[in-house]
């Protein structure tokens, strides 16, 4: 039931932000740098913490992610990965607002207690939206995901795999150079 009550409400923020169509978005020809809060519902909860990298004439944003899983749903205890992804749709709004939407791919590996072990892969939809002033950013930005989870204590199924859904909400800083 609790995990409902997190779904719905995750929901619920994406779908009030869902108005302006999230973001992330910024000059091309700039470095941006970040990091952000992570929270993820999916077939398992987990938080943590990413870092994100935009490089200057290249439209991937780039994040690296570190996550543990606090509350006995699994036997993981920690996962790390990294995403890519392309946004082909943004536009300035009004009060130095960012609005965009982007796809992209993503790849995790999971360690934790009683030799549990998963590597999951997937696709994602980027959506967000962002405060920008000058050199300093805050956004928040939410990716559902699907993807295939291999492994020891996957998201699916034991010993073997299954498909693994996620729902990544986000918030954070980048400062651009």
């Amino acid at each position: 039931m609790k995990k409902n009550k997190v779904f719905v409400v995750g929901m619920a923020v994406f779908l009030i932000g869902a108005g302006g169509v999230f973001a992330q978005t910024g000059d091309t020809d700039q470095l941006g740098i970040g990091v952000q809060y992570d929270f993820d519902v999916g077939n398992y909860y987990a938080m943590g913490f990413s870092a994100s990298l935009k490089l200057p004439d290249l439209p991937v944003w780039w994040t690296a992610n570190a996550r543990f899983y606090p509350f006995g749903e699994t036997d993981l205890a920690w996962s790390a990965g990294l995403s890519g992804d392309y946004y082909f749709f943004g536009f300035e709004g009004d009060f130095l607002m960012h609005f965009s939407l982007g796809a992209g791919g993503f790849f995790d590996i999971g360690i934790g207690i009683n030799d549990a072990e998963v590597f999951d892969i997937g696709v994602e939809l980027a959506v967000g939206t962002s405060f920008r002033l000058s050199f300093f950013e805050l956004y928040i930005q939410m990716k559902p995901g699907i993807g295939i989870a291999l492994g020891k204590d996957g998201p699916a199924t034991l010993d073997g795999a299954g498909f693994y859904w996620n729902v990544i909400t986000s918030s954070g800083v980048r400062f651009w150079f």
